[in-house]
């Protein structure tokens, strides 16, 4: 049988640091969605309009890049924020996600969680500490890809001497 919504949020990266107030509000808003292996979440420059909690699952985040095309960037889990985009209010999606197994999620509507958040700061504050997680987790794993993808160079030289550094 499978959680109520509000275990599920509960259980989830988003529930960790909230009471049962908000957890309650959440679920609320909150709509299970339930992808298979090999759907595709949302594209690369599509709307971004809602954030998801990933409860079960593996999705891959993908980057076009010029001249290599698809770029894997990160591979998401359970308790991973997906679609963070939407938070960030810029409107479109950064990156390409693609469920590498059955993956199930349970999504907030932007518009329906900022009134939310607008409401309650404690909320807010509590959503923007887990952006922010997930952000540094995607810096890292960019920060690992930059370094895949310069492995070949070699190492910058120490500058001469007398060179001032800033």
């Amino acid at each position: 049988m499978p959680l109520s919504i509000h275990k599920q949020i509960r259980h989830s990266s988003l529930g960790t640091d909230l009471g049962d107030g908000h957890i309650d509000l959440l679920a609320t808003i909150a709509t299970p969605v339930h992808y298979s292996s090999g759907q595709v979440v949302f594209s690369e420059g599509s709307a971004a309009n809602a954030v998801s909690v990933m409860c079960a699952g593996k999705v891959a985040l993908d980057m076009h890049v010029p001249v290599r095309g698809s770029v894997r960037i990160l591979t998401l889990g359970p308790g991973d924020l997906l679609g963070w985009s939407a938070v960030a209010g810029d409107g479109v999606m950064t990156s390409t996600a693609t469920a590498l197994e059955d993956t199930d999620v349970l999504s907030l509507p932007m518009a329906s969680l900022r009134q939310l958040c607008d409401a309650d700061h404690t909320l807010g504050y509590a959503l923007m500490t887990l952006v922010a997680r997930s952000l540094a987790k995607r810096l890292r794993g960019t920060r690992l890809q930059m370094l895949d993808l310069f492995s070949e160079t070699q190492p910058i030289s120490n500058p001469p001497s007398g060179s001032v550094h800033r």
